[in-house]
């Protein structure tokens, strides 16, 4: 937007001013679209940048196991550390659980720490069961 008021300035300046007059004003014009340009440039380049890849976070049963039984406890106390908790270790959880750390996210979100706890049993039994396989 600044760019065509910029080149609607120069044009207009172009037509009324005296030859030195001219040669100054138009030098500034000239660097002040260049500056907007280059902002564009800018901008658009960052649109169509590729979104920069997630980091892998490599999950142990035994860490997994350790944040559960940590919002357990903060859970069984409706104590909201829980959501600090499950923003901090979220990505851990979805990585092992997928859509089940999701619907717990939901949950403890809202303050749904009763249904969170049962939701955090099953996740429980999931990793135990990964812990020790059955042949």
């Amino acid at each position: 937007m600044r760019s065509c008021r910029q080149r609607q300035r120069l044009d207009t300046h172009l037509r009324n001013l005296g030859s030195k007059e001219k040669d100054e004003k138009l030098s500034r014009l000239i660097e002040a679209i260049s500056t907007e340009q280059a902002r564009l440039h800018e901008a658009l380049a960052r649109l169509d940048a590729p979104p920069l890849p997630k980091p892998e976070i490599i999950a142990s049963p035994m860490e997994t196991q350790h944040v559960l039984e940590h919002l357990k406890t903060l859970l069984a106390m409706d104590d909201a550390e829980a959501n600090i908790l499950f923003s901090t270790s979220g990505t851990l959880l979805q990585q092992t659980f997928g859509a089940m750390a999701e619907q717990l996210g939901q949950q403890i979100e809202t303050f749904d720490y009763s249904t969170a706890l049962k939701t955090i049993e099953r996740m429980s039994v999931s990793v135990a069961d990964k812990e020790n396989p059955t042949p």
